[in-house]
């Protein structure tokens, strides 16, 4: 389960959504990057190590699987959320 990998510690967890969807509420010690914003690579190649696995997740999954491709060209090894925060049964942090 997702709830399961993050409790790994070689795993980055990662929310591509908007800050405003972050401020909201995230699962706890996610980082964000944005992925619709045109920096959404570069920043994630300068925060995120290419030897840990990255758990993403955004609000429904579409953005996320968008993002998992995107990092995964670039040899990330990623895992993402499939149903997104909506479905996030675990802890929140505002």
């Amino acid at each position: 389960s997702f709830a399961g990998i993050i409790q790994g510690c070689n795993v980055v967890l990662l929310d591509v959504r908007s800050r405003n969807g972050y401020g909201a509420g995230h699962v706890p010690g996610a980082i964000l990057i944005d992925v619709t914003q045109a920096n959404f690579l570069p920043k994630c190649k300068q925060q995120l190590p290419l030897d840990k696995t990255i758990a993403l997740y955004c609000r429904s999954g579409n953005r996320s699987k968008k993002a998992a491709q995107i990092l995964s060209q670039e040899k990330y090894k990623v895992v993402e959320l499939n149903t997104g925060f909506n479905s996030w049964k675990g802890e929140v942090e505002k």
